[in-house]
């Protein structure tokens, strides 16, 4: 791991002379970015409760924050998948510094969701992001008054995060990567380099590559570090046997039958589990799926398609469940980590489409083999990880898919040591959360400096 970088200036004077806000480029950004997000922000009014879009422009609900000593954290995570990376990290700050140090934010709903259902009174305010536009930007900064600012992953809106630096906030991107071709892109326009990351005091990334790829497109060396992967610090977690019975059951399973997860599902990827699943089938006849689609809203999609395989299905919230079911279609938020903990072998999606794919590290951290397809830009530390463990297995489509699930539900022994070996990958890398904290605590005491 890199140390903490060393900074020999004024946090309230901004980040030192190759920091300052490019004026004329947050000039265009506003210029340029303004009608587009117009007809977004009208989506959103229509889309949204009309309280929630209050609170995105900056009409939040009051907050308390106790007389004293104790700092104000903000964290900001996008959608799910960050989410879930932030949330061990808000309850550790929350722990550290007391519950009402901390806010999170989170910009889809989805993501807004899994923080209020992971913290739930462990931090003082969950809320929705502000728009990327000056005054809403302003009006939250000015009511939450934070002492620093960590935002999980991306989600890098520059209005946002200018503002907190100018004015003598420190600013932390943790958790971050960056793919080869999004270095790519931005090598192309230099300035946008400086526009999205110039504004961050501490740039943390997920591995040494993707601090290369971002000192290559010029963000100066002293300023990114490598803390580590914070999705690999989720709590192992376990259930018993009961547990496990109990929990299969409502979700629509049945518990004396094998069972193959495949979360975070994208278009174009059920065709293929299915075709695969079908062939696993003709091995394993009892084989059971619960198919998680990233997008819940649709469920329904998932469910036609795979009723046409000719399969039996039933979503998740269905009542009616007197005959059982070949294919679950989970359309509910917030419970997928726990279905890895029934089921046998994992798929993880977005890999088998050029989406990037997803956290591999949920079904692992429950001793189950993961499964994943080549397209893992957003997640290669890991995948990397559970192969060369052994714990999991990269695949390249239907037939691949079909062989490996047939092996793996044909042979319990090697099944139960691919699971073991995954669960280990994802303990030898833990440790993440607590440099993060020393970063907390270096950017608190930069705040306080006169």
């Amino acid at each position: 791991m890199c140390p903490l970088p060393q900074f020999a200036v004024n946090p309230r004077q901004g980040h030192g002379a190759h920091a300052k806000p490019v004026k004329s480029a947050l000039l265009l950004y506003n210029l340029f970015a303004a009608p587009l997000a117009f007809p977004f922000l009208i989506r959103d009014l229509f889309r949204r409760p009309f309280p929630r879009f209050l609170e995105r422009l900056g009409f939040i609900p009051p907050l308390f924050w106790p007389k004293g000593e104790t700092p104000r954290i903000w964290i900001h995570a996008l959608s799910v998948g960050e989410a879930n990376a932030a949330i061990p990290f808000a309850r550790k700050c929350a722990e550290k510094w007391g519950r009402d140090a901390v806010i999170c934010t989170g910009t889809t709903e989805t993501g807004i969701a899994t923080l209020e259902s992971g913290l739930s009174n462990a931090v003082s305010a969950v809320l929705p992001s502000p728009f990327d536009i000056p005054i809403s930007v302003r009006r939250i900064t000015k009511l939450i008054r934070p002492d620093c600012f960590i935002l999980v992953e991306t989600d890098i809106w520059p209005n946002w995060i200018w503002h907190l630096a100018s004015n003598g906030v420190p600013t932390a991107l943790v958790n971050g990567g960056i793919s080869s071709r999004s270095a790519a892109r931005i090598t192309r326009v230099r300035p946008v380099a400086r526009l999205l990351y110039g504004g961050f005091k501490h740039i943390v990334m997920q591995s040494q590559e993707d601090r290369d790829r971002l000192i290559e497109i010029g963000i100066p060396p002293a300023r990114v570090t490598v803390l580590g992967n914070l999705k690999y610090d989720h709590p192992l977690p376990d259930l018993q046997r009961d547990q496990k019975i109990e929990f299969a059951r409502e979700m629509g399973l049945e518990p004396e039958r094998p069972v193959l997860v495949a979360g975070s599902t994208h278009p174009g990827e059920e065709g293929i589990i299915l075709q695969a699943f079908l062939h696993a089938r003709k091995a394993v006849s009892r084989l059971q799926m619960l198919i998680a689609p990233r997008h819940p809203a649709r469920a329904g999609e998932v469910f036609d398609i795979v009723r046409r395989s000719g399969l039996c299905a039933r979503l998740r919230s269905a009542r009616e469940r007197k005959a059982p079911v070949d294919v679950v279609i989970l359309d509910t938020l917030g419970e997928l980590f726990r279905c890895y903990g029934v089921c046998d072998a994992a798929f993880v999606g977005g890999s088998l489409v050029p989406v990037g794919g997803h956290n591999l590290v949920e079904p692992a951290a429950w001793g189950v083999p993961v499964l994943f397809g080549p397209h893992v830009e957003s997640c290669r530390e890991m995948a990397r990880d559970l192969a060369t463990s052994g714990g999991g297995i990269m695949v390249y489509g239907a037939r691949d898919l079909a062989k490996e699930l047939s092996h793996l539900f044909l042979d319990d022994s090697a099944r139960k040591d691919a699971g073991a070996r995954a669960r280990s990958a994802v303990e030898k890398n833990q440790g993440a959360i607590e440099r993060h904290i020393t970063l907390v605590e270096t950017m608190l005491r930069d705040r306080r400096t006169p």
